[in-house]
């Protein structure tokens, strides 16, 4: 049974806007990954009730691979890949594609840093 990490932004109501996965990396797999992106999608209708946004990103993770990909309730949450399998989820390219990741997700909630 996968494990899943949810992340929420909390306001009146603590929407979810992240959904993480984490594989051992021996399933790091051509089928592995389709398998951890339809248990990603899987979760995710499941719990659409969950949030008012209508994008959810998720994150599927292989040891210190991963890609991202985001569910939009008008897709039938079809999973669309946003950023493609990085080999190093430490290097420097992967640090700025969080960023990246985590202003998208700023936008959609409108969430302000304060550095």
């Amino acid at each position: 049974m996968p494990a899943f990490t949810v992340f929420r932004v909390a306001d009146l109501k603590a929407n979810i806007v992240l959904v993480v996965e984490l594989k051992k990396p021996a399933n790091n797999t051509p089928t592995g990954k389709q398998k951890v992106v339809e248990e990603l999608a899987a979760y995710t209708q499941q719990h659409l009730d969950e949030t008012d946004f209508s994008t959810v990103y998720a994150i599927a993770a292989f040891g210190l691979s991963f890609a991202i990909y985001k569910m939009e309730k008008s897709h039938l949450l079809e999973p669309q890949l946003v950023f493609d399998w990085s080999s190093n989820v430490t290097a420097p390219a992967s640090f700025a594609t969080m960023v990246q990741l985590a202003s998208m997700i700023d936008e959609m909630t409108g969430t302000i840093r304060v550095e």
